[in-house]
């Protein structure tokens, strides 16, 4: 499955939802999505990754790209 970034604004905190694969073999829509949500969310906005199903080095670039290099360490210390 085509991974997604979809951001969940009906909720407080917002909660942006990350799910499916995020591979090389999406890259260039993913790659999309994260330029478009860009700046749309903040510091209090709760990250959802339990629905990735697989992630390798180009999404896991795209995942920093989107969040930031601290802000994915700190989900990486949580799990």
């Amino acid at each position: 499955m085509a991974g997604n970034a979809q951001l969940d604004t009906s909720s407080n905190p917002a909660r942006l939802r990350i799910s499916g694969d995020w591979t090389l073999a999406h890259y260039t829509r993913l790659k999309q999505q994260t330029e478009q949500l860009a700046g749309q969310y903040d510091a209090q906005t709760a990250i959802d990754l339990d629905e990735v199903s697989s992630i390798d080095t180009a999404g896991a670039s795209l995942l920093v790209d989107l969040l930031g290099a601290e802000r994915v360490s700190q989900l990486t210390d949580t799990a």
